[in-house]
């Protein structure tokens, strides 16, 4: 198996290279009239406190991406190469949904 070059351990790397090219060939383009991306678009997530409150938090997810022509509307969160998919990960992406 072969090494990934270092610069996909970049999470904008990453975006920029995989993630903007993928958007691309499923014919999402990052502006238009029916579709756009909106880089660090911020989300309310829900908050259990010490004292059983539930507060929000404002969070960053890479993009959000809205195609009105097709309904399409879905949040990405880019990881880096180097980024294990462990509880910690899991957990963040839980917590957006």
């Amino acid at each position: 198996m072969s090494e990934l070059p270092s610069e996909w351990n970049n999470e904008a790397y990453v975006s920029l290279h995989l993630v903007q090219e993928m958007l691309r060939m499923a014919g999402l383009p990052a502006r238009s009239g029916y579709s756009h991306w909106t880089p660090e678009f911020k989300i309310r997530v829900p908050r259990l406190t010490k004292n059983n409150l539930v507060t929000e938090t404002d969070k960053e997810v890479d993009f959000l991406i809205e195609d009105c022509a097709r309904y399409i509307n879905f949040l990405v969160e880019v990881k880096a190469a180097n980024t294990r998919i462990n509880h910690d990960a899991r957990v963040q992406l839980q917590t957006y949904l």
